[in-house]
């Protein structure tokens, strides 16, 4: 997992934008399952059944 910052790194928000398609942290994005997640509850259910079995 890698961690980006939006604020810092104005290539970050364009990736952000460009993958997404919105200026909304935070987002997930688990490319080896084509998963992409924006909300909190989501990114928590998701990580939780994705690698906590």
């Amino acid at each position: 997992m890698q961690e980006k910052n939006i604020y810092d790194e104005e290539q970050n928000l364009r990736e952000l934008l460009q993958i997404g398609g919105k200026q909304q942290v935070p987002f997930l994005l688990d490319q080896s399952a084509d998963i992409s997640l924006y909300e909190s509850d989501d990114i928590v259910e998701y990580l939780e059944q994705r690698y906590l079995k």
